[in-house]
């Protein structure tokens, strides 16, 4: 059975990454795809040869990769996913929206969601000093 897993972002280790880490042992051979990979912070455990990111990677060296977070759902339906009988996300946001074929089984492991997002929306904004256009979109997106 071939296998891919999915994280929304590889730029911590934290407890959503020990979860990924417990999976990827699981299955060695299944690449792992994420939003943002930041080698520097994960390269110990999650190695650049295993990972597979998306488009907006080459943004993240230019600005905060949560800056590109109106962007990343389009990025996560980007993937294809058609040659994996199996694929396993790892979410808290994004990926467990990316779109598999029909032969295809996806399982998700659903962490907390993304608090800033529901509860803390504005005092978020306010501290990772989102400002501007980007601060416009969204507010009326959250």
């Amino acid at each position: 059975m071939k296998v891919a897993l999915v994280h929304d972002f590889l730029v911590r280790l934290g407890g959503a990454e020990r979860v990924l880490k417990v999976l990827a042992d699981m299955y060695p051979l299944a690449p792992i795809y994420t939003l943002i990979y930041n080698e520097k912070a994960v390269k110990d455990v999650f190695p650049s040869e295993r990972v597979r990111t998306s488009s907006l990677q080459k943004w993240s060296r230019f600005i905060n990769y949560r800056a590109l977070f109106p962007w990343m759902p389009r990025a996560v339906e980007e993937w294809d996913f058609s040659q994996y009988d199996l694929v396993i996300s790892s979410s808290s946001a994004y990926v467990h929206g990316v779109l598999t074929p029909l032969k295809t089984r996806h399982i998700c492991y659903c962490h907390t969601p993304m608090r800033y997002i529901w509860d803390y929306s504005h005092e978020y904004l306010d501290e990772q000093h989102i400002h501007g256009l980007t601060r416009f979109y969204l507010e009326n997106k959250l």
